[in-house]
C-alpha cells in the first residue's frame, strides 16, 4: 500500500463499497410509476399541504432497486464494471416538533426492525451490509442541506452509517410541500434551497432546480408530482443529477404516505469514490402505527456535539480507533488500510495504517530501527525529517513520532473546483508534511500510520492524528464489535 500522497490515486475496485458512495447520491429522470390512478381534482380557493408534528409513532417501510456501471480507474486506465444494488429498510419513526425552521426543522428517532444492503460489482457480489441490533436506536437531526444521524447507545462506524444514508429519506421529502397555501389546484411550485441536496445526497451545489404540481386533489388527500434538477459535488466527486416522482399526502393526517422514484446520477470518479452510471428506483409507504415498541419518547434538543458524532473504525486486526466523519475508508484489505479526509469537496489529508512487526509484551522496536525504514521513502522524494520523538499515552500505548516534509507537484484540484470544459490548471509544487508513528501497545502489537496532508491545508486536517491516536484501543476478540459511548 502506498504511504505518498497522492490526491488522484485511484483505491482497487473492490465489491465492498459503501453503499453511498454510489447509492446515496443515485438520482433518475424516468418517469415514475403512479401512486394512485387520478382522482377527481377539487379546486379550493386555498390548499394547505403541510405535515402534522404531533410526535405519533409511524411504521416506514423503504426499498430501492440500483443498475448501472461503476468506472475504476487505475495509473493504467479506467475500467467500466457492470453495478446492481438491492436496500430494504423497515423502521418505526416518531418526530418531534421544533421552534426552528428549514432543514433543522426535521428532528425524529427511529426504530429500525430492518437494514440492509447488498451490492453486486462486476459479477462478484458483496455481503450484506446491516446494521447491528445494538444501534437499531437512531437519532436523526437536520443541518443545512444533510441529515445527520448517530445511535444514542453505541457508536456506528463509517460503512453503518453510510447505510442509513439513503436518497428520498421521509424526513427530506417533506421539503417537497408547499410551504404556503395554493391558490389552485393547477398552481405549481418550487422548494427551498436545501431539499434537493438532503434528498439526493450531494455536500456541493452548483445548480439546482425543483418543480412541483398536484396531480390529483381532494379533500382527504393529494397525489403531488416533481421534477428535480442539480449539478455540483458530493465528498469531491462531480455529480450531475436527476429525480422524477409522485407522493401520496394524506390531508387529515398531515403525513406523507407512499412515495414513488426514479433516480439517475452520472458522477466522475473522485478522492474517495469511483465513477458511476446509475439509476435508482425507490419506494416507501408510511402508516400510523402505535404498537407497543422501544422507540423513544423523546430525543435530546440540541444538536449532538463532535465528540457525540465520532465514528468507530474497525480493522482487519485488533485495533479500533475513533475518527471524525471527514474520514472515509477508501480501499481495506488484510495488509493495510487506505483513509482519506475530505472536506467541502476538497481531500486536505490521508492516513494509511497496517500493521508493524509484533514484539513481546512490554517491549518496542528500537527508534534506529524505526528511523532506519523511513528513511528511504524520505530520501526518494527528496525530503527532510524535520523531528523524530517518543511519547507514552495515559492508555499505555507508546508512540514513536517522526515527521517529515518534501515538495511535490500537486494533482488537480477537486471536482468542485473546476469549470467544465475548461482546461486543468498547470500543477504547481506544495510542501507536504509526512507523520509517521509506530504505535506499541503494552501487549507488544505494533501498528504503523502515517498521516500526510499538504502544508496549506494544515487549518482543515486540523488535530486529526491526535484525535485518532488517543482512542487506539486493543479488543480482545477479532470479530467486529460497537463501542459504548
Amino acid at each position: 500500500m502506498e504511504d505518498q500522497w497522492t490526491v488522484r490515486h485511484a483505491p482497487r475496485c473492490h465489491a465492498e463499497k459503501t453503499r453511498r458512495q454510489f447509492l446515496g447520491t443515485a438520482v433518475g429522470a424516468l418517469a415514475a410509476a403512479a401512486i394512485t390512478n387520478d382522482v377527481a381534482g377539487s379546486s379550493p380557493e386555498e390548499i394547505l399541504l403541510q405535515p402534522v408534528i404531533d410526535q405519533t409513532a409511524t411504521r416506514i417501510r423503504y426499498s430501492m432497486h440500483v443498475e448501472g456501471s461503476l468506472t475504476a480507474t487505475s495509473p493504467s486506465g479506467s475500467k467500466d464494471f457492470t453495478l446492481k444494488s438491492d436496500a430494504t429498510f423497515d423502521f418505526r419513526q416518531r418526530q418531534f416538533a421544533t421552534d426552528s425552521a428549514g432543514p433543522f426543522a426535521l428532528r425524529a428517532a427511529r426504530e429500525y426492525l430492518t437494514a440492509q444492503s447488498e451490492t453486486t460489482v462486476g459479477g462478484e457480489k458483496s455481503g450484506p451490509v446491516v446494521l447491528p441490533q445494538q444501534s437499531k436506536i437512531v437519532h436523526v437531526f437536520g443541518q443545512d442541506n444533510s441529515l445527520v444521524q448517530l445511535s444514542p447507545e453505541v457508536r456506528m462506524t463509517r460503512q453503518q452509517l453510510d447505510l442509513l444514508e439513503f436518497p428520498c429519506d421521509p424526513l427530506a421529502v417533506q421539503g417537497l410541500l408547499p410551504v404556503r397555501a395554493l391558490q389552485s389546484s393547477s398552481e405549481k411550485w418550487n422548494t427551498d434551497t436545501w431539499v434537493v441536496p438532503m434528498l439526493i445526497g450531494i455536500d456541493a451545489t452548483a445548480s439546482q432546480s425543483t418543480t412541483c404540481w398536484l396531480k390529483s386533489v381532494s379533500e382527504m388527500d393529494a397525489v403531488i408530482v416533481f421534477e428535480s434538477k442539480a449539478a455540483g459535488a458530493d465528498t469531491g466527486a462531480g455529480t450531475d443529477s436527476s429525480l422524477i416522482g409522485e407522493m401520496a399526502f394524506d390531508r387529515k393526517a398531515g403525513r406523507i404516505t407512499k412515495l414513488m422514484a426514479t433516480l439517475r446520477e452520472k458522477r466522475t470518479p473522485g478522492p474517495v469514490s469511483r465513477g458511476i452510471n446509475v439509476t435508482a428506483r425507490i419506494e416507501w409507504t408510511q402508516e400510523a402505527d402505535e404498537k407497543e415498541t422501544s422507540l423513544p419518547a423523546t430525543m435530546p434538543q440540541e444538536f449532538p456535539g463532535d465528540r457525540q458524532l465520532l465514528l468507530t473504525l474497525t480493522t482487519p486486526w485488533r485495533l479500533l480507533m475513533l475518527h471524525d466523519r471527514y474520514w472515509h475508508v477508501v480501499d481495506q484489505t488484510t495488509d493495510g488500510m487506505m483513509l482519506r479526509k475530505v472536506v467541502n469537496g476538497s481531500l486536505v489529508g490521508q492516513c494509511n495504517l497496517r500493521t508493524a512487526a509484533q514484539v513481546a509484551a512490554g517491549s518496542f522496536t528500537p527508534e534506529d530501527a524505526f528511523l532506519s525504514e523511513i528513511e528511504p521513502a524520505v530520501i526518494q522524494r527528496s525530503g527532510t525529517i524535520r523531528l523524530s520523538k517518543v511519547t507514552k499515552a495515559e492508555t499505555g500505548w507508546r508512540l514513536h513520532h517522526v515527521q517529515a516534509t518534501g515538495k511535490v507537484q500537486s494533482n488537480a484540484p477537486a471536482a468542485t473546483e473546476q469549470t467544465p470544459g475548461q482546461p486543468v490548471p498547470a500543477k504547481r509544487e506544495e510542501t507536504i508534511i509526512w507523520d509517521y508513528y509506530l504505535c506499541t501497545a503494552t501487549t507488544g502489537e505494533q501498528f504503523s500510520l502515517v498521516f500526510s496532508h499538504a502544508e496549506s491545508d494544515a487549518t482543515l486536517f486540523d488535530d486529526s492524528a491526535a484525535q485518532m491516536l488517543s482512542s487506539l484501543t486493543i479488543r480482545s476478540a477479532r470479530p467486529k464489535v460497537v463501542l459504548p459511548r
